[in-house]
């Protein structure tokens, strides 16, 4: 019965029913387009900006001419901690910015003073050179800081010299450093140490504490392993 009553209405009734579902789907997915847009402005407003970064102008212009403008997941949280003073563990993939999320940090707490002031540990010597570069590239409106690679397999003395000309950050493997420890060219406590790549018995025991040779050149102020 039910079945008659609905096909006995007239066309212009069933008319009308169409055109209220056209009218609701229409309203509903404006509606619908209207939320996603609001979603993505909030969106928009939340995630943080390179220039956001609390850094000093220098390295964000240089940020700005390497072409940073939105962190990556990495830089946007070790960034702040760094900054902070905090003592860290990052792990992220190759090619989301690690470098930049500890080197820009580090280089914000240098001074012109020259003398060793912040070392970064590093397993090969290619890493050491990419990283060195790296670090030197985030402080090309920093004229007054100069950054060193040192490493095994290339000549001792020119590295000793631009640890004597007062180079502020040194980027090396842990043998050389520690050979350049040895006879004494730091001049006084590093205030910052980086170590990438994880564990290496050549720097930590398995407890991860360091070795005596670096402690005694270590004065902490962050610290941050990746």
């Amino acid at each position: 019965m039910s079945s008659a009553a609905v096909s006995a209405l007239p066309d212009s009734s069933s008319e009308s029913i169409n055109d209220l579902d056209v009218a609701f789907d229409v309203e509903l997915s404006d509606q619908v387009v209207e939320n996603l847009e609001a979603l993505e402005d909030d969106t928009a407003d939340s995630t943080p900006r390179f220039a956001d970064l609390e850094l000093p102008a220098a390295l964000l212009r240089a940020g700005a001419d390497l072409g940073f403008e939105i962190p990556t997941a990495i830089q946007a949280a070790a960034i702040p901690a760094l900054l902070a003073g905090r003592d860290i563990t990052g792990v992220a993939q190759t090619g989301t910015g690690k470098t930049a999320a500890f080197g820009m940090p580090l280089l914000a707490s240098i001074t012109s003073r020259r003398g060793v002031q912040a070392l970064v540990l590093t397993p090969t010597r290619e890493l050491a050179v990419q990283v060195a570069e790296a670090i030197a590239s985030f402080a090309q409106h920093m004229p007054s800081i100069s950054v060193v690679p040192i490493y095994g397999g290339s000549s001792f003395l020119p590295q000793r010299a631009a640890l004597k000309a007062g180079a502020q950050i040194v980027v090396g493997t842990p043998g050389r450093i520690i050979d350049h420890l040895g006879i004494q060219m730091y001049q006084s406590p590093v205030a910052a140490i980086a170590e990438l790549a994880g564990h290496d018995s050549r720097i930590s025991d398995p407890d991860g504490h360091y070795r005596p040779e670096i402690r005694r050149h270590v004065r902490w102020k962050s610290r941050a392993h990746s």
